[in-house]
């Protein structure tokens, strides 16, 4: 369940990955060239990636898995291609939701305050074969969505959904990725 990455001028790039197996989850971290390997190869959630030289420190008290030096991160099995779920079928208060949609239009971004804390958000519409629906990018993952153009087909995993005055919206919060999958021409 990978989150989109996040770049540090002064320490690169990183990106953190909830990796699993039959004997639990652990965060995998990644850090600059595997980070980037990462994003090129577009692994997607439920995939199967085989990892090689690794080591397991810890960050804030919980376990963490890093590459070593030399080590490496391959996609072993593609995750059969289910059929996304479709913009209507979405319900108020799922999390961990997964669609594809075409990027319709992108709104201004904004700042706020919040409990003394400054954030920002940036709301667009995505559609697809069954409706357009209004989602907000917030904070980290505004960045992701402008990587997108208007018309290029997106694939977002790990938002949640949650009523609005205009009905369901679809957000994209810490634990969301984009990935830009350029229409063919």
């Amino acid at each position: 369940a990978p989150g989109p990455p996040f770049e540090n001028t002064r320490s690169g790039i990183l990106q953190n990955i909830l990796v699993s197996d039959e004997s639990g989850e652990i965060r995998l971290t990644l850090w600059n060239e595997h980070a980037k390997a990462f994003q090129e190869q577009q692994i997607s959630r439920g995939d199967e990636i085989s990892l090689s030289n690794c080591f397991v420190s810890s960050f804030n008290e919980k376990k963490q898995l890093s590459l070593g030096y030399g080590g490496s991160m391959t996609l072993a099995k593609r995750k059969e291609k289910e059929l996304p779920q479709k913009l209507s079928e979405l319900l108020a208060g799922q999390n961990s939701v997964d669609v594809e949609g075409t990027l319709d239009r992108v709104f201004e971004e904004k700042t706020f305050n919040s409990n003394g804390k400054e954030g920002k958000l940036l709301a667009f519409t995505l559609k697809d074969d069954s409706m357009t629906m209004r989602a907000v990018a917030w904070n980290d993952a505004i960045n992701e969505i402008k990587k997108a153009k208007q018309g290029e087909q997106v694939k977002i995993e790990g938002a949640y959904t949650k009523q609005s005055l205009n009905g369901v919206e679809l957000n994209l919060g810490y634990s969301a990725r984009v990935i830009i999958e350029p229409l063919v021409k």
